[in-house]
């Protein structure tokens, strides 16, 4: 994202709308990937370490959502490094390493699953410090900034509750066959479920100027030139 951003600095209104499009869209793709990752680590634990590794899977789901959380954080510190306030970023990282020390402390005593319990709070504590910043220097509202997650989180949730009603959670007892078909059949369904769920919640919202509008004309773009008008 630096170099598009760098590109778009000297223009404050269309840098403040393409940070805007561009948080939505990371969280519209990052989301539900995290949300499956989460939902099939019973079946990808299996596939790729072994049943041997059952200690794993809380773990992979604990950092998946650390992930998607992080993802928001490292574009905010591009368009920081994008206007020249590098020290913006710093910042954020300053806070971030005392979260994770703090919660080092705090969950010393859990081993492993501790380490990933404060990987997730320092995720959370660098994005809480780093929403206000970006919404001061743009000039953005806070709450505008976090109506943009909204939607994924609500189309995450129906995700969610479908796949957990498809696939199996006993994934370490699967044959290595098996784990890979509910894996394929988990990620098919919930792609299909989070794709549906967020078209209709758009439509409920009224269709506005947003970054569905913007992923579904280029999924258009695509489609063979008979379907693009319909």
């Amino acid at each position: 994202m630096f170099p598009g951003y760098s590109r778009l600095a000297g223009d404050m209104d269309l840098f403040r709308k393409t940070s805007v499009d561009t948080t939505a869209a990371i969280f519209q793709l990052v989301l539900p990937a995290c949300v499956g990752v989460a939902l099939l680590a019973p079946q990808l634990v299996r596939l790729l370490l072994g049943t041997k590794w059952v200690d794993a899977i809380p773990i992979v789901q604990i950092l998946s959502f650390a992930g998607a959380v992080s993802a928001l954080t490292a574009n905010n510190m591009s368009a920081y490094q994008a206007l020249g306030r590098p020290g913006l970023c710093t910042l954020t990282l300053v806070v971030r390493m005392l979260v994770l020390l703090a919660g080092l402390a705090v969950f010393h005593s859990s081993g492993i699953m501790g380490v990933a319990l404060a990987e997730v709070a320092a995720a959370v504590g660098s994005l809480a410090v780093s929403v206000p910043i970006l919404s001061r220097v743009l000039g953005l509202s806070a709450s505008h900034y976090l109506r943009l997650l909204v939607r994924p989180l609500l189309a995450g949730a129906v995700m969610g509750l479908v796949v957990r009603q498809v696939v199996p959670s006993n994934g370490l007892e699967m044959s290595v066959l098996e784990a890979f078909s509910w894996l394929v059949v988990g990620t098919t369904t919930g792609a299909v479920t989070y794709t549906l769920a967020t078209v209709l919640l758009w439509f409920v919202a009224g269709r506005p100027d947003s970054v569905e509008l913007m992923l579904l004309n280029r999924l258009r773009e695509h489609l063979p030139v008979g379907w693009r008008a319909r």
